[in-house]
């Protein structure tokens, strides 16, 4: 199967057009399952024992729902290195060369590039088809998996290697804006999807401290290293408000309350309270995201992206929509654990969302 954003939401179906060339170590037969038009094997032989075919497809991705697939059988002792190469280029290239039409594309255009969706998908109740990427570094996608498979829309897969987000990065010239994933997975998470407090956080730490230590290894000096929790996590829909909410829960009703989520708040049993320690808890973790970084980069090369020797830029979300959200979020920062931007946490990032006016029919202003 392959698959190409298919212009369900806002994006326009690629176009999908020509002759594509298809190798393997390995040989087999090629042909199209039934249920998609517009495809056809032109050629395909074994040479030396290795396949080699040529496909062409006359469909765009309106046609065939911006997906596609190829069928192999009669494989001998199966297949391996299989490769899928675009119009124009010819076998024996590297699947991993960049097509420089894209790089072309992207070049010049953001100084700041946020790779949301590359490796990290299901991140809303709206896109609920889709599984969250899982908070574990061991099940990041890796060079040398057997596809990378992008997920979002219906379609899951864990997306590509952070390796390949950063040398696009490099090839582009610009920054990268990283969204860790918020969900637990494996040791992180009971049976019936409840996080498990000390494994959760323990996961978190290490997902976050090796991405930026891995990007930290493979961008140029001057690049920086934007941090992101989650993505919007403002927005109740969102996967990482509802992971948020459930460690604010776990940690002030049976823990404790170690990261003083109810702080001036009063009884911890007020339901009130609950989307208050649901933005603390969010706040926090952007606060802890910035002394992970400095354990990593140093104190000093962690704070805003304006300021000289900077290399990692943690981000705190805020609603624009919500006239105290921000405002919130820093005080409450500020009253538990001091200044934030003494630990580097010093960037806001506002989604400017705001809702329709609702005015009346005579208005006074």
């Amino acid at each position: 199967m392959f698959y190409s954003e298919p212009g369900a939401y806002y994006y326009p179906a690629a176009s999908w057009g020509g002759e594509y060339t298809v190798t393997a170590l390995g040989c087999a037969t090629v042909s199209v399952p039934d249920g998609f038009g517009g495809i056809t094997v032109v050629n395909q032989s074994c040479p030396k024992g290795n396949l080699l075919a040529f496909v062409s497809i006359t469909s765009d991705g309106d046609t065939f729902k911006g997906k596609g697939a190829l069928a192999f059988t009669k494989t001998d002792h199966g297949l391996k290195n299989l490769s899928m190469l675009l119009p124009g280029w010819p076998a024996g290239t590297d699947p991993e060369t960049l097509n420089p039409d894209f790089l072309n594309n992207m070049k010049g255009r953001c100084s700041v590039t946020r790779f949301l969706g590359w490796y990290y998908a299901g991140h809303t109740d709206w896109d609920d088809v889709t599984p969250a990427t899982p908070m574990d570094w061991s099940m990041r996608p890796k060079l040398g998996d057997p596809t990378y498979f992008m997920g979002g829309w219906g379609m899951y897969g864990l997306g590509v290697p952070h390796e390949i987000v950063a040398k696009i990065a490099n090839a582009i010239d610009s920054d990268v804006w990283l969204n860790m994933p918020s969900t637990p997975a494996g040791k992180g998470v009971q049976e019936d999807g409840s996080i498990v407090l000390d494994s959760y956080e323990a996961m978190r730490d290490e997902y976050v401290t090796n991405a930026i230590k891995l990007y930290d290894s493979l961008l140029p000096t001057g690049k920086k290293i934007f941090v992101e929790w989650g993505n919007e996590c403002f927005f109740g829909n969102n996967q990482c408000y509802a992971d948020d909410g459930q460690m604010a829960n776990i940690t002030v009703l049976q823990k404790g309350d170690p990261y003083k989520l109810n702080l001036g708040l009063g009884p911890v049993n007020h339901t009130e309270n609950l989307n208050t320690w649901n933005s603390r808890m969010y706040s926090w973790t952007c606060l802890n995201n910035a002394k992970l970084a400095a354990a990593v980069v140093g104190k000093a090369a962690v704070g805003r992206a304006d300021v000289l020797g900077v290399r990692v830029v943690p981000v705190l979300g805020a609603n624009g929509g919500y006239a105290k959200d921000g405002t919130s979020k820093l005080s409450w920062l500020q009253q538990a654990w001091g200044p934030p931007a003494a630990a580097g946490l010093a960037t806001m990032n506002i989604g400017a969302y705001v809702g329709a006016l609702q005015l009346s029919a005579s208005p006074t202003f």
